[in-house]
């Protein structure tokens, strides 16, 4: 019997590992690493409702993650990363190493652009050992599973190869309309499902707030029936979110993902997100329940417009 190992870090990625087309007669192995509040009681969720895994196992670290991995006869190992120091030992491996969309960084993260003389040495090292300059070209890498395979072949085509560029098994949307329910199931989020024909203003954090946002929230707020805070996980843990809490808006600290609410929400409501070039916006698709304001990360403004122009 083949089996499939599937290694995870965050909710974001899990979705996608449910995304990807898994074979019938294979026995599937998912393995999180605790990077997240309450990724015990999720996992046992997850085996509740999404009852395809044979067996779902946490550890701390990555090379806890190895160190599991190597208990099983692995056919083929999925990750959300092949890229740089701390993923060389999913190369160690014996199987085929696969690696699946972890968002706008799949597309942008590459060691080649960095600036600076310790940036540089990592290149050529991790050039030298076949550990790779971006995410999925790790010498070992079969395929890369993404969403946007127009934009991936366009930055890294050139360099792959010989190796794979895969589609999941639906569209991004689609896959989370199928599921939403069971998905909020995993995450035991309620919370505004009775809430119809709303102005809703929702503000997606990155790791600190941003002033222009909270002025802008400020100024809008009397516009809408509600301003939701959805926190990222870093500025949750460990971030002032005081300016919020004392406006009294309402903070979203459940880690399910933003994609979820932002689709649950709209559903029923008119909903307006603010955002800095988020992964959570980039497979939104258009809809007249939806306005994305985007006040642009300078890390990733540019291949988040990309991404946008190039979407299939």
């Amino acid at each position: 019997m083949k089996v499939n190992v599937f290694v995870c870090t965050k909710p974001f990625q899990w979705l996608n590992v449910e995304n990807i087309r898994k074979e019938g007669a294979s026995s599937n192995i998912l393995i999180i690493i605790e990077n997240f509040p309450d990724s015990a009681t999720i996992a046992g969720r997850i085996k509740q409702y999404f009852p395809h895994w044979k067996e779902i196992i946490l550890v701390k670290n990555r090379l806890d993650a190895f160190l599991a991995i190597r208990k099983f006869r692995v056919d083929n190992l999925y990750v959300d990363s092949d890229y740089g120091r701390k993923s060389y030992l999913y190369s160690l491996v014996p199987g085929k190493l696969f690696v699946y969309d972890e968002g706008i960084g799949t597309y942008s993260v590459t060691t080649k652009e960095l600036s600076g003389f310790l940036n540089k040495m990592k290149f050529f090292l991790f050039k030298a050992i076949g550990a790779g300059t971006f995410q999925g070209g790790n010498w070992k890498t079969r395929g890369v599973i993404v969403y946007n395979k127009k934009l991936y072949n366009i930055r890294f085509g050139k360099e792959l190869k010989g190796k794979e560029i895969l589609s999941f098994q639906y569209p991004f949307n689609e896959f989370i309309r199928h599921n939403i329910d069971r998905i909020c199931k995993v995450f035991n989020f309620y919370d505004y499902a009775g809430l119809t024909g709303k102005r809703i203003l929702l503000y997606l954090t990155f790791h600190k707030l941003r002033d222009d946002i909270i002025s802008y929230i400020t100024e809008h707020a009397t516009e809408y029936d509600m301003v939701l805070v959805k926190l990222h996980p870093h500025l949750a843990k460990f971030g002032n979110v005081a300016p919020l809490q004392n406006k009294g808006y309402n903070l979203l600290t459940n880690p399910i993902m933003a994609e979820v609410i932002i689709l649950k929400l709209a559903a029923n409501n008119y909903v307006t997100i603010l955002h800095e070039s988020s992964s959570a916006c980039l497979n939104l698709g258009k809809s007249p329940n939806l306005q994305v304001l985007d006040f642009q990360n300078p890390l990733y403004a540019k291949d988040f417009e990309q991404y946008l122009r190039t979407s299939e």
